[in-house]
């Protein structure tokens, strides 16, 4: 392994495990304690278990993008991520038939794609939990958890009082309604998958499966109003801060592909070095302008 690679790799696992990192130091540092007004019945909704679990939530996120179909059947390339309807299809009507199909030269691509997945995560992960730790809001199942020391007929803005339930860890959580996690983390990883699925096997199968993913997102948007853990507005704010994000990560993979053509590119004809990492054609500028640079400087192969 080169050092270019190794730091680019390095600095890459390094910005995922930050991203994620931060979320326990913030943690530690707890929240605010917000106040309320007594006539809020915003805040008044009995208390309800999850439909969908952090975990639940996390697996889908994280697993969905990376356990994907991405089969790009191109000239002399066809590289897949994994996704069991299309595997055999994928596999054996395209990647079979072709010859110069090499596993071990779409790794770079499938590395560009996991990054950008993960940096996405990451980087909606971080801006989630600062948003919740430092603005905050208080969950519609505020007093029903809280169950504050305030009188029952009591007026106005209400800022300092006492919670008296007896679940710690939901009232640590009770102050922590904005911005939604779950609707923030599976827009992340749902709006990049459908932007990304190539599926050009079997036709309608692509919009089929753009359309079941967007529908679980919803459904996962929807919960987090009616178990009474968010209000609207929380949920739409964590799903407009996924798009961007995904959008984001979209560039990036592209920056990043654009790079590794580059490369290649560099390795195939300037160096003349033979390597299994083979180009498709590339929609990026910089690699239009390297291909009209060779048409004009001879290659010397030794």
């Amino acid at each position: 392994m080169n050092l270019p690679l190794a730091l680019r790799i390095s600095s890459d696992l390094l910005t995922i495990i930050l991203l994620h990192g931060v979320y326990f130091l913030i943690k530690y540092c707890g929240s605010h304690k917000w106040s309320f007004f007594c006539d809020d019945w915003s805040i008044k909704y009995p208390y309800k278990d999850n439909t969908i679990t952090d975990v639940v939530v996390t697996v889908v996120s994280y697993l969905t993008p990376l356990v994907t179909v991405n089969c790009v059947h191109e000239k002399i390339i066809c590289f897949e991520k994994i996704f069991l309807v299309e595997i055999i299809t994928a596999v054996l009507r395209k990647c079979t038939e072709n010859k110069n199909y090499s596993i071990k030269g779409s790794l770079p691509f499938i590395y560009d794609f996991c990054v950008a997945a993960l940096i996405s995560l990451g980087t909606t992960f971080f801006l989630t939990t600062i948003t919740k730790y430092n603005l905050g809001r208080l969950r519609p199942h505020f007093w029903d958890i809280c169950q504050p020391n305030v009188p029952v007929n009591c007026t106005g803005l209400q800022t300092t009082y006492t919670c008296q339930g007896t679940n710690s860890k939901l009232i640590a959580d009770v102050f922590l309604s904005f911005m939604s996690g779950h609707a923030s983390t599976a827009s992340a990883s749902l709006f990049f998958t459908v932007a990304r699925l190539h599926l050009p096997v079997i036709p309608f199968l692509r919009p089929f499966l753009q359309y079941v993913l967007l529908s679980v997102l919803f459904y996962i948007c929807a919960t987090r109003v009616t178990d009474h853990y968010h209000h609207p507005t929380d949920v739409l704010a964590g799903a407009i801060l996924g798009l961007l994000t995904s959008v984001f990560a979209f560039i990036l993979q592209i920056q990043h592909n654009s790079k590794t053509h580059a490369y290649i590119l560099h390795i195939n004809v300037y160096v003349a070095v033979p390597t299994d990492l083979l180009l498709t054609k590339s929609h990026s500028l910089l690699l239009e302008i390297l291909e009209v640079k060779l048409k004009y400087r001879p290659v010397v192969i030794p």
